[in-house]
């Protein structure tokens, strides 16, 4: 009787433990399911929730992603590249011009037929005038003139970025290179007769030697929109709230 009464007792307590056991499992699985599952909403547009519902995950603001890597893309600064061969064309060309000029001066014929033919055979344009005062300069003077010219505007192109204005507008830089011109004409020591002319040459020689690198430039823009991140969101049903994750 009583080795019965002991074996009743381990076997209420083994269903005890499986009851125990069952119980808890339930309870944790429970939890998880409630914890993993997204709870459903029925609401239609314009419906405002009687509680906050949280979004289950993170949501792409594509029109916050959109303008940030659109700021990245605008914050790149148009790269350039310097042609220092420029310079050296210009000095070819002033050597060419007073070449050509010394020709025609000694050459015969009329004025007019002198500033004609002088015209049609140089690079560098300038008014009839200029032209003129030209041709009715010694050739001393001349040397003067060109020997300055040379100078001065090797070093406009030493210490001056032309911009080619493909990309903005490179009003500014031939304005600067302008006043740098004239801050040198003003400042030399050639004779005040020719000091004119020798501005008039040096504004007719400026041309661009800054010049857009597209490849360069594309290849920074796309650097940048790489490093931009994107944004996302974790909002509330009724919009109150808003919490920026990522950006």
């Amino acid at each position: 009787m009583e080795e019965l009464s002991i074996r009743n007792f381990f076997a209420k307590e083994k269903t005890n433990k499986i009851i125990i056991f069952i119980l808890t499992f339930i309870f944790i699985f429970s939890v998880l399911v409630t914890s993993i599952v997204t709870k459903k909403y029925s609401l239609k547009e314009g419906d405002i929730a009687k509680v906050d519902i949280k979004a289950p995950r993170e949501v792409r603001d594509e029109v916050s992603t959109a303008a940030r890597i659109q700021q990245a893309t605008d914050s790149v600064p148009i790269q350039y590249n310097k042609k220092p061969e420029v310079k050296t064309e210009i000095i070819n060309k002033i050597n060419s011009f007073f070449s050509k000029l010394v020709q025609v001066k000694d050459g015969t014929g009329e004025e007019k037929d002198k500033l004609q033919k002088l015209k049609s055979n140089v690079e560098i344009s300038l008014s009839d005038d200029d032209y003129l005062t030209l041709i009715r300069l010694s050739k001393e003077d001349l040397k003067t003139v060109q020997d300055f010219s040379i100078k001065n505007m090797a070093d406009i192109y030493d210490n001056n970025n032309i911009s080619d204005n493909s990309q903005k507008d490179n009003q500014e830089d031939i304005k600067k290179a302008q006043e740098s011109i004239q801050l040198k004409v003003n400042g030399s020591k050639i004779p005040k007769s020719l000091k004119d002319i020798s501005a008039s040459i040096g504004y007719a020689l400026i041309t661009p030697n800054f010049f857009y690198d597209k490849d360069k430039t594309e290849e920074l823009k796309k650097g940048s929109n790489k490093k931009s991140c994107s944004c996302y969101d974790k909002e509330r049903s009724d919009n109150s709230k808003r919490r920026r994750t990522g950006c």
